[in-house]
């Protein structure tokens, strides 16, 4: 089989990182790496030289992206592999969000996610076989206290990518959702935002303490980034992974717990009426 091409966003550390590094250790496959800076991926690129290409993205540049897919189309044809990972949080009170944080979340976590998939799920139509991988969250899965950006934005990503995995299977194109729960990155040292929530309450005020010893770099009990990499090239690579896989005790917890509750509206709406009484 030829090498697979992947092109992964967001490489700079954390899970994007780990994923180049496992695909690159364990395949002879070829990797676009994005990244903010220059240089971020020197050590990478002097042990994998001929395999592994730097390519320097802000994800909400629609000039950038479009400079991707020419650097892509030029240097190998094809994209067998998309993984959208690149992603920031801001944390506060669903009250006292502010339309621009919102937008800003959105942009990076939906928008750019959804413009990349669009160009290399239209490659793949054509070629008749790929993979898109998007990286959402336990939060895409249940609404958590004080993260309303970042849970709006997976599910909304979500939702997108079930219609994609929907329109596109016939094509032998396939999408799939990575939900990790808890995971040991500088994901809220490095993409992490807090606002002031004047109206917050206690679960509030508890979850954002949380987030916030998060990004003073305290350590918790999680996933290590090398791990959520294993499940995403697990998911790349066998035909039978699930559309949603859920990494991690954490995440299977969360999926049951969203199941139980589904399970309880179902019953609910059954029971009731369907006209008011007089």
């Amino acid at each position: 089989m030829d090498r697979r091409v992947w092109v992964v966003t967001g490489c700079s550390s954390g899970i994007g990182r780990a994923t180049i590094e496992t695909v690159l250790s364990a395949t002879d496959d070829l990797v676009v790496a994005t990244v903010r800076q220059a240089g971020t991926l020197v050590d990478l690129s002097a042990k994998f030289p001929d395999r592994l290409h730097e390519f320097v993205l802000d994800v909400t540049d629609p000039d950038g992206r479009e400079s991707l897919a020419t650097y892509v189309a030029e240097r190998f044809g094809r994209v067998d592999v998309l993984v959208n990972n690149a992603g920031i949080a801001t944390m506060g009170s669903a009250l006292d969000l502010p339309e621009d944080e919102l937008r800003r979340v959105f942009e990076t976590n939906f928008f750019a996610a959804i413009a990349l998939s669009q160009w290399a799920g239209r490659g793949m139509v054509a070629q008749k076989s790929g993979v898109i991988i998007q990286i959402s969250s336990t939060a895409g899965l249940l609404g958590f206290a004080a993260n309303g950006a970042y849970g709006a934005s997976k599910f909304a990503l979500e939702g997108f990518s079930e219609v994609l995995q929907e329109e596109l299977q016939s094509f032998g194109v396939r999408v799939h959702l990575i939900e990790p729960g808890n995971c040991n990155t500088n994901f809220f040292g490095h993409n992490y935002r807090a606002v002031e929530s004047t109206s917050a309450v206690d679960s509030v005020n508890q979850a954002l303490e949380f987030f916030e010893s998060r990004s003073a770099g305290e350590p918790s009990i999680g996933l290590t980034a090398d791990q959520v990499a294993e499940a995403i090239l697990g998911a790349a690579i066998r035909s039978n992974a699930p559309f949603r896989l859920m990494v991690g005790g954490e995440a299977l917890m969360t999926g049951m717990g969203k199941l139980d509750l589904l399970h309880e509206d179902y019953r609910r709406s059954l029971a009731f009426p369907s006209e008011p009484k007089a």
